[in-house]
């Protein structure tokens, strides 16, 4: 059945392929997708959030490096590929660091630094990448600011490792925590006196954020602030 399937999608256009590997559900129908000679397709499948676990493993492994990104960051790739993944490209990454990591697979894709650095974020963004790993990933002087940007946004990443990002002293980490839905009340309350009104401004409008906080950012000394909290309570009262 997979061949009939398989001889059927060959004759559709790369278009409609593209198409079906962004909008179907059909298991059956991304496994003979996941085997299309075309790149493109391949990524779609990748990206697909319905992409079974064992095609994404295969997918991971694909001769393009935009198709192996794609799977490394679908919430649907085993957490043993991810580890694998994760070891892997940091001690390509990072060599002088990471001699001695641990030992991974042997069918894993050549990757160049870039690459590497490439799959560490594509695994920063997966939302159900292990905690474990985005604590690793997280670790300031360790990983590049964009991977632990991606972090502060993942919403798999625990509340302690994004009390810690909620004290960085980049701008643009806080206000990222600040907008984070896992963040926890007692970091949004640190926030409520931060320094930037962007970061206070992502607080007013985090749920999360509790009725006295919120009430303290209606006196913000930044209108956009006040507008934002006087919103966010009208919300909570109705």
């Amino acid at each position: 059945m997979k061949v009939t399937f398989t001889l059927e999608l060959s004759e559709i256009s790369v278009a409609l392929r593209c198409k079906l590997a962004n909008e179907l559900k059909d298991e059956r129908v991304l496994s003979a997708l996941a085997e299309d000679a075309n790149t493109m397709v391949r990524k779609t499948v990748a990206e697909n959030p319905n992409t079974l676990a064992s095609d994404l493993k295969q997918l991971a492994r694909d001769e393009s490096e935009e198709v192996v990104f794609a799977a490394v960051k679908n919430p649907n790739t085993s957490t043993d590929d991810l580890l694998s993944f994760f070891y892997y490209a940091r001690k390509i990454y990072y060599p002088k660091l990471y001699e001695d990591s641990k030992k991974v697979s042997n069918d894993l894709p050549v990757l160049s630094k870039f690459a590497a650095y490439m799959v560490l974020k594509s695994i920063a963004q997966n939302t159900k990448a292990p905690k474990a790993i985005l604590a690793k990933l997280s670790e300031a002087g360790d990983f590049d600011y964009d991977i632990r940007l991606d972090v502060a946004e993942n919403p798999n990443t625990s509340q302690s490792i994004l009390e810690e990002l909620a004290q960085d002293e980049d701008e643009f980490m806080r206000e990222t925590v600040a907008r984070n839905l896992n963040t926890p009340k007692s970091a949004l309350k640190s926030l409520v006196k931060d320094k930037v009104d962007e970061v206070r401004k992502a607080v007013a409008e985090n749920p999360n954020i509790s009725k006295s906080d919120l009430l303290k950012l209606i006196n913000d000394e930044d209108i956009g602030v006040r507008v934002v909290a006087k919103e966010r309570l009208k919300a909570i009262k109705t």
